[in-house]
């Protein structure tokens, strides 16, 4: 009997109000009597829509009771401290990152897969998309991975390696090079001005002609076919070095030259490296071996070319293995970028001229150490999986495998490479508002550093994880870190209030799990009201204390209400 009046209980609540007082439910659903209008009445006249409406609700209601009153609760109860925030964005997009102009906490850009940038104006609480001409120019579909602010310059960084760069708040986004000496892609069309006459033969390639002429270029054996080709003389160019001089530049070339009738269309195209197509000529019928006599003497080891990828893309691309950076910026025209293959470089001209703070790689780092008791890294495969970065410009890194993981600290010359202290392999690895460390492992385990600073000593924190593993921790104050930075006693600075805030925090991971901390990890409770949202939660974003979002698969975009 208990259960039929918490059911009648339960449908009231979902009927127009009107509609309530007009029934009695006991065991079925049965119109009173005495709730029949008097002669008269209209004020509380019911109409038909508002009937069936009420009805529809009672029905959902019903239907969810057999599951429980837990099925109920969680219909009613919306997140406690989150609320979902709808996107314009097609299903399946995964979103990376998001972040928003310093001077203007309501202007804000979210990034994610298939080149979605979209921009709010209201703190978040709606989304427009966002296009970028100078991202579109090309065939490729950019995955938008981090986005940093410093003022009013602001920084993006996708896979294939795009950089791009705001001065003004993201009202205006260029595409900016990795080196002032790279020409990269350019377009000439010229047409004879004293003529008056339109030109029925086009005298240069268009686009798609010169992607057709491209695409059936010999392959580089080992190296990414959007970046690398062999031409018709056997040179190895690169995609990038268009037009100009070096051993490694091409131009698209007519293989029946244009002034003897051959036309600018894909099928008489061939790329060949500048040096060989300017000796060529318009020449006809030239043979293959005076072709490779025309060549570059200039031969590149696998090395050098790894060098020279790195400086025109800002990555390097093997089969198997892609380059991902993450990128943050640092003051007037200033960013800090790093590779997951442990490259870090600084810039202070806006990104054309970039700067090495590190003197080794990873790998060579872990051949050097692999000796000294590194456990994993004679199976590193070159590549971190996460790298994160803290206020004072310390980062930590997870090996590809999860076996161990690296730190550094500016002023190092190479990666610190450190055991893990769990039995199961790592996930994630993030900086603590204190200054410690906090570790994800896989299938859903927390772990945090004894103390602050950089130390393989962990201990486990028990989580009400339900068996998925947890991807992401973000804290909603940094004050500690802030105050530490600048070398400031920060327990005799902070107030309770900015105790309070920097002991907060959250976790998300998969299967919609949301954690939520106040004590700085010691213990964490489980938001079971994000149980329902069908996505896995990737990342936790803090913009300040009043502002926090959580990024997930699926455009799912969650956004903390303070």
């Amino acid at each position: 009997m208990a259960a039929l009046q918490h059911l009648s209980s339960s449908i009231t609540a979902r009927l127009p109000s009107q509609l309530r007082s007009r029934f009695h439910f006991r065991c079925r659903l049965l119109p009173s009597a005495s709730a029949a209008p008097q002669s008269g009445q209209t004020d509380n006249a019911i109409t038909r829509r508002q009937l069936i409406g009420g009805l529809q609700a009672a029905t959902a209601a019903i239907s969810l009771y057999p599951l429980g009153r837990k099925a109920l609760a969680a219909a009613e109860d919306p997140l406690s401290e989150w609320e979902r925030v709808f996107l314009p964005i097609d299903p399946g997009v995964v979103l990376l990152d998001i972040a928003f102009v310093p001077d203007d906490p309501s202007h804000g850009f979210l990034l994610g897969t298939r080149q979605t940038l979209l921009e709010t104006k209201d703190g978040g609480g709606t989304w427009a998309p966002r296009s970028i001409p100078s991202a579109e120019d090309e065939d490729f579909n950019y995955r938008f991975n981090s986005i940093s602010f410093k003022g009013k310059e602001g920084w993006i960084i996708g896979k294939p390696a795009i950089l791009l760069y705001t001065p003004d708040a993201g009202d205006t986004w260029k595409r900016i090079p990795l080196s002032s000496q790279l020409p990269g892609d350019m377009f000439h069309f010229v047409r004879d001005s004293r003529s008056s006459k339109k030109e029925d033969r086009p005298r240069f390639f268009d686009s798609k002609a010169k992607k057709v002429c491209w695409d059936k270029a010999k392959k580089v054996p080992g190296r990414d076919p959007e970046r690398w080709r062999i031409d018709a003389a056997g040179n190895i160019v690169c995609k990038r070095l268009h037009t100009c001089n070096g051993c490694l530049c091409y131009e698209y070339d007519h293989i029946i030259p244009f002034s003897k009738g051959g036309e600018s269309v894909a099928e008489n195209c061939q790329i060949l490296q500048t040096r060989v197509n300017r000796l060529k000529s318009d020449t006809n019928g030239i043979k293959q071996g005076l072709l490779e006599g025309y060549s570059c003497d200039l031969k590149f080891t696998e090395e050098q070319l790894d060098i020279i990828e790195m400086a025109v893309y800002g990555s390097v691309i093997r089969p198997g293995r892609q380059c991902i950076v993450y990128i943050k910026a640092t003051g007037e025209k200033g960013a800090e970028l790093v590779t997951d293959q442990g490259a870090i470089y600084v810039t202070s001209n806006g990104g054309y001229n970039w700067k090495a703070a590190i003197q080794e790689t990873v790998s060579a780092t872990l051949n050097r150490t692999v000796s000294s008791g590194i456990s994993g890294a004679s199976y590193y495969t070159g590549t971190f999986s996460t790298v994160n970065r803290s206020p004072e410009g310390k980062y930590v890194a997870v090996s590809s495998r999860g076996n161990f993981y690296l730190t550094w600290e500016p002023g190092q010359a190479y990666w610190q490479p450190h055991n893990r202290a769990v039995a199961r392999r790592i996930q994630n690895m993030g900086w603590r508002a204190d200054g410690g460390l906090w570790l994800l492992a896989r299938g859903g385990g927390l772990y945090l550093s004894k103390g602050t600073g950089i130390t393989e000593d962990f201990e486990e924190i028990p989580v009400q994880s339900r068996g998925f593993g947890i991807l992401d921790v973000g804290y909603r104050s940094e004050v500690y870190r802030v105050f530490a930075a600048f070398g400031i006693d920060w327990l005799s600075t902070v107030d309770a209030e900015g105790f309070e805030l920097a002991d907060e925090a959250w976790a998300a991971g998969g299967s919609g799990v949301l954690l939520k901390t106040t004590n700085s990890g010691k213990t964490w409770i489980r938001d079971r009201a994000a149980d329902n949202i069908a996505a896995n939660l990737y990342s936790v974003k803090f913009i300040n204390d009043k502002q926090g979002f959580v990024l997930g698969n699926d455009g799912v975009l969650l956004k903390f209400l303070g």
